[in-house]
């Protein structure tokens, strides 16, 4: 699984740069980066309660 992917000088890119795809629990960035579903385009399953 990746979970951290470090890469410089790389198209605009000079300087090193990390991306970070590990998992934080606080909220602070959730109402910015998250969206509503239409629940009648995308039901919920069983494995998303």
């Amino acid at each position: 699984m990746l979970v951290q992917f470090r890469f410089k000088n790389c198209r605009s890119f000079y300087e090193e740069t990390v991306l970070s795809m590990q998992a934080v629990k606080d909220g602070e960035l959730q109402e910015i980066n998250t969206f509503p579903v239409n629940a009648r385009l995308m039901p919920k399953d069983d494995s998303e309660r």
